[in-house]
């Protein structure tokens, strides 16, 4: 409240967060209000919530964005000096196999050098109360910023960190954010032409889980297994267009959602 007091002076604004702040909540089977009296926090799910953690969280983008300055360092990469080394040994030599076999060796290694300690880089991303950061740096650095985020939190906001979700990981391994699988590919030789290819770095794979929201299915009852659609009878007492309408919403709102996934179209196969 002293946050949104700072920029907010409608009284109307301020009455209204405050009783979306202490109304509680309700219990589904019973209709009982619960935790009228919390002071953790609003219960997940609230409609305002997404707008709380902006105003909560609007420090920590700040503090990040202070931190990406003073952590990044070098323009470009170092050139890889086995790179440059083949390469000007090819250059000196007039014998054509010893050139091809030479090419054939730097087409194996980076022309740069991706563990150049001089060249750091680092990208913030927050959506609501969900954030992740990626950095061209040594693990060491990436447990001192999670350190960092983590002390600036608890003094800052009274936030702490989810020790279980908080995951220190290579983005050569999968790992999780706002529903979707990330990785980081590999370095790949692209054919352009026939007996010509291009050396090609791939923008990080952001795909859909499909196990996992198969899983999601089997929960809510859409389907017994995987490509096992099952009846929904608590819809039978709707008439064919509402009917209709329900299904036709889960599909738009998932088709919707990861329309930006690389395996988007593995949808098709059970939606």
């Amino acid at each position: 409240m002293k946050c949104i007091e700072k920029e907010i002076k409608c009284e109307h604004t301020l009455r209204l967060i405050r009783k979306m702040l202490s109304c509680g909540s309700v219990d589904a089977k019973t209709g009982c209000i619960l935790d009228t009296k919390s002071e953790i926090g609003t219960p997940q799910g609230n409609i305002v919530s997404p707008t709380l953690a902006n105003i909560v969280l609007d420090k920590l983008d700040k503090f990040m964005a202070k931190y990406k300055e003073s952590f990044e360092s070098g323009k470009k990469r170092q050139a890889n000096s086995k790179y440059i080394s083949l390469r000007n040994r090819r250059s000196n030599t007039k014998d054509v196999e010893e050139r091809l076999n030479l090419w054939k060796r730097m087409k194996q290694i980076s022309y740069v050098n991706f563990w150049d300690p001089n060249f750091k880089r680092l990208l913030y991303i927050r959506y609501a109360g969900d954030f992740v950061i990626l950095i061209i740096g040594s693990h060491k650095e990436a447990i001192r910023i999670k350190r960092h985020v983590k002390d600036f939190l608890l003094k800052e906001t009274g936030l702490d960190l989810n020790t279980e979700k908080t995951l220190v990981t290579s983005t050569n391994k999968i790992f999780e954010f706002l529903g979707a699988s990330c990785k980081r590919s590999n370095t790949s030789n692209t054919r352009i032409a026939p007996g010509l290819t291009k050396r090609t770095v791939p923008r990080m794979r952001i795909d859909i889980p499909i196990d996992k929201l198969m899983n999601n299915f089997v929960k809510n009852k859409l389907c017994k297994g995987k490509d096992l659609p099952t009846a929904r009878k608590d819809l039978v007492n709707l008439d064919h267009n509402e009917i209709l309408a329900f299904y036709n919403n889960k599909i738009s709102g998932i088709t919707e959602f990861y329309n930006f996934a690389r395996n988007y179209s593995a949808l098709h196969r059970f939606i």
